[in-house]
């Protein structure tokens, strides 16, 4: 049906409908008839399943800090497998829906629960670099998704393609070693103790190791399981990490806006995505540089700032259907801004917020990224309104970061105090 015949004169078509496979042989839109007035359920999977992501970010962080970090990993990863393979084997479009939703829910522990573990077992000097590198993984499998995409084009052997292989996941899983500094948190020396000697055996290393006594300190400040609010409670922390909940909410808007809206770039919309995720490699890897070199604040700062002048710049190229590469091209910049932000914002929330909170931290921050990225698949009351957005958030929110203070080659807080007093001059 033609975009210039008025809704009004729609007619129901009962003869069934007959559907472009000159680029897709099977989508979910044709799986169920997804057009005219149910075309809005195609754009809102993606929505779907950052709300689901919402609703885990409250949950889970609280969780990750009471039963701790590889036991979330695990139980959430099998409640995800199952919301996968229900998108998989779904009948119906509610269904398919709802295991959207199901593996929404469970990716936060699954991803940031992981990052966590990485970011307490890691030494200073190597925190930036570990914390950002494991992004270039994820690029790396998004540049597969539209080669994968481009030789099979049939929605249900893609999905099982993507899909199947979560189970592989489990087989190390199982091996993942419980967050030492967690188990300190908890009263659990000893077993830290376990997981450290036996780090230092693979590694060689026999000087140094702790003993009981080692956490005495430890013992003496380690404060209760904290809560949401503790990341308000004091001056310093609730002004941090309210800038900290404005970057979430603008780079998510920023990289889900562009990645979901591939599809209405000019040109091939598979080179197009490859160049998306492509672009995020690079990207990461100047970030692993930056934070090493300039520190956390103008390395998040910066990268944030040049994605928001990019997506602006682009508007009026896109206006002009002569320049729309031009407008592509400045799109992929303003990707690698954002990719680059996002691997060095991981690093800084968890390096501002202490060991009790910190897991809270990263969920509600997560939190606050789910709801712009809920909004993101959505832009067509204007072509140019959606780089407007970003452009206007990015330069705000990149701005705010650099009143934070850095924490290039400081110790991890591990009480509200620390937290608090951290940067004072």
């Amino acid at each position: 049906m033609t975009s210039d015949i008025p809704e009004s004169e729609w007619v129901r078509c009962d003869s069934g409908w007959v559907f472009d496979q000159s680029e897709f042989y099977s989508t979910i839109g044709s799986e169920w008839d997804l057009v005219c007035g149910e075309s809005w359920k195609v754009e809102m999977i993606s929505t779907f399943y950052m709300a689901g992501w919402l609703v885990g970010c409250i949950i889970t962080g609280p969780i990750s800090d009471r039963f701790g970090r590889k036991t979330t990993v695990l139980g959430c990863h099998t409640v995800r497998c199952i919301g996968a393979y229900l998108c998989l084997y779904s009948p119906l479009y509610e269904f398919f829906a709802i295991g959207r939703v199901i593996m929404g829910m469970t990716s936060p522990s699954v991803n940031l629960t992981l990052y966590i573990i990485v970011a307490e077992v890691t030494s200073v000097e190597w925190r930036s670099t570990f914390g950002v590198f494991w992004n270039i993984f994820g690029a790396v499998g998004g540049m597969l998704i539209p080669i994968i995409a481009y030789s099979v084009r049939d929605h249900f052997y893609l999905m099982a393609i993507y899909m199947w292989p979560l189970l592989f996941y489990f087989a190390y899983a199982l091996f993942l070693d419980e967050s030492p500094r967690w188990l300190v948190s908890q009263g659990r020396e000893e077993e830290a103790i376990k997981i450290l000697n036996r780090a230092a055996k693979v590694n060689k290393v026999s000087e140094g190791l702790p003993e009981g006594s080692h956490f005495k300190e430890e013992r003496a400040k380690r404060e209760a399981r904290g809560n949401y609010f503790d990341l308000f409670k004091t001056p310093n922390m609730r002004k941090r990490n309210m800038i900290i909940l404005l970057e979430w909410f603008t780079l998510s808007l920023i990289y889900y806006g562009l990645s979901l809206n591939t599809g209405r770039l000019p040109g091939s919309v598979y080179l197009n995505s490859f160049l998306m995720s492509a672009v995020e490699v690079p990207a990461n890897l100047l970030g692993i540089f930056l934070l090493s070199r300039i520190g956390r604040k103008w390395t998040t700062g910066g990268a944030t700032l040049m994605a928001g002048f990019s997506t602006i710049i682009c508007i009026p190229f896109l206006l002009d259907s002569n320049l729309e590469d031009v407008a592509t091209g400045f799109s992929v910049v303003g990707k690698a801004g954002a990719s680059c932000a996002f691997g060095a914002i991981y690093v800084y929330t968890g390096e501002l917020n202490p060991t009790n909170i910190r897991n809270i931290a990263f969920g509600t921050a997560s939190m606050f990224a789910r709801m712009s990225g809920m909004a993101a698949p959505f832009g067509d009351l204007w072509v140019g309104l959606p780089s407007l957005i970003f452009g206007l958030f990015g330069i705000l929110a990149g701005s705010l970061v650099l009143l934070l203070p850095e924490t290039l080659g400081q110790t991890l807080p591990e009480t509200t105090a620390e937290s608090e007093n951290f940067g004072k001059k």
